[in-house]
């Protein structure tokens, strides 16, 4: 049995909330750390590594355009709006494995048919520790950052390092 730190009821072993008062039991005996980098991790929050400006472009841009664009401004990737909304992303990898190795034209092809649509994104809000988690686990080099009005940015491996690397010295 999974007994609850608040209540104390016990609860069938693999819940994840408690059946009677609805505490979360999945952080019950984790040990969260109090400073250093790991503190760091899961307390700052990814408006404070202050994200990349994105590079911004309509869907029916063209994709050497968007290449162009990731030249000029040394950036892996461009966020793909469709009007004010984020359609999705395109990145270096797509370069590769959608145009290069397809035999693509870049200068007809438009960005929204080779995009990755309704890429996986995080608020500012949210902490260090999910956007490391989603690049770990799905393999993410870039990801867009929203807040309420919109794209705030976008979060690069890079970023990560860069401030991990500033909190550990």
């Amino acid at each position: 049995m999974a007994r609850c730190p608040s209540c104390e009821f016990e609860n069938v072993p693999g819940v994840e909330l408690c059946e009677k008062c609805g505490q979360d039991l999945l952080d019950t005996g984790v040990p969260v750390p109090e400073e250093g980098v790991q503190a760091a991790i899961l307390d700052t929050p990814l408006q404070a590594l202050g994200p990349d400006a994105s590079i911004i472009v309509d869907k029916k841009a063209t994709v050497a355009e968007a290449m162009r664009l990731m030249r000029e401004k040394k950036h892996g990737s461009v966020l793909v709006l469709d009007g004010k909304e984020l359609a999705g992303i395109f990145t270096e990898r797509d370069v590769l494995l959608k145009i290069v190795c397809r035999d693509v034209d870049p200068a007809k092809t438009a960005i929204g048919d080779v995009m990755t649509v309704s890429p996986q994104r995080l608020n500012e809000t949210d902490p260090l520790a999910y956007a490391i988690h989603l690049m770990a686990v799905r393999g993410f080099r870039h990801i867009p950052v929203m807040n309420e009005g919109g794209v705030s940015g976008i979060i690069s491996i890079r970023g990560v390092i860069r401030s991990l690397t500033e909190k550990a010295l």
